[in-house]
């Protein structure tokens, strides 16, 4: 009897901390900086998308760990960087209709835009009883579990913006991960018929809803830019979709040859959100 009531007790205890810690996060939104990986860290932003309150939302950046760099902190609210790290557009695309919202722009980067979809990520966000559950209980998301909330406390000032923003450059190991990158770039493109329909039928999709679609592409290294495999993948494109392209700038400095270095990912932010004015 006593292990009945003490068991009882317990699971008591466990309701009323669950629901004093779903009130702290609604109340207070405590925000994880470093979750514990990279599919993790994805997961955040996916839920974030799409469970925040779109009222002022109008424009949505989808893209691979090249566009996850645009800083979140200098985007307008209008604007929601729903870029992947090691993921695709067709991801992003796919969340975007999945979670029922029509933007009136979508802004495609098209440096990586013939990657599979996560098809395991997408059922993840939107299993028909959980995605449901955590738009009311947000302790079941990603960005509320305790220890990724623990692991930005510890790093804070390790990874500050402003400790970011003085890095320097290794030239020897630039010159290596540029090699090394270029090695890949190099090879023909093969194997995009799949993602180039799937694309189209989303792209229609989206117009069909007066969405305007937009490409760009996010500063490369020139020989990057100039590769046998960045060649045919724009002729691709260009052959494929007929939309209009942000004119950026691709004179920025990367850390390895395609991405930016976060100091110069904080330059290319403001002037990207310049030339969406």
């Amino acid at each position: 009897m006593n292990l009945y009531i003490s068991s009882f007790k317990i699971i008591g205890y466990f309701f009323i901390m669950f629901i004093a810690y779903n009130l702290y996060l609604i109340v207070f939104e405590p925000q994880s900086s470093r979750p514990q990986s990279q599919y993790k860290d994805n997961l955040i932003i996916a839920e974030k998308f799409i469970y925040s309150n779109k009222d002022n939302m109008d424009t949505v950046i989808v893209g691979s760990s090249m566009a996850r760099l645009i800083h979140k902190n200098l985007l307008p609210e209008n604007i929601y960087n729903l870029a992947f790290g090691g993921d695709s557009v067709l991801t992003g695309l796919n969340i975007i209709k999945k979670s029922g919202f029509m933007p009136k722009k979508i802004l495609i980067e098209a440096n990586i835009i013939f990657k599979d979809k996560n098809q395991e990520m997408l059922n993840s966000l939107f299993h028909p009883a959980l995605f449901y559950i955590k738009k009311y209980i947000p302790a079941l998301r990603e960005n509320s579990q305790p220890f990724n909330l623990l692991l930005s406390l510890v790093f804070e000032n390790t990874y500050s913006h402003e400790k970011l923003m003085s890095e320097t450059i290794d030239l020897n190991m630039f010159n290596i991960h540029l090699n090394t990158t270029l090695n890949t770039y190099q090879k023909a493109l093969l194997n995009y018929e799949q993602q180039v329909s799937e694309l189209k039928q989303l792209f229609e999709f989206f117009k069909y809803h007066n969405t305007e679609i937009l490409f760009f592409y996010m500063p490369n290294h020139t020989k990057i830019m100039n590769s046998k495999l960045m060649q045919e993948q724009n002729n691709v494109i260009l052959q494929n979709f007929k939309y209009k392209w942000l004119e950026t700038s691709q004179d920025y400095q990367t850390q390895d040859g395609i991405h930016l270095t976060y100091e110069q990912a904080d330059i290319y932010t403001k002037d990207f959100v310049n030339l969406l004015k």
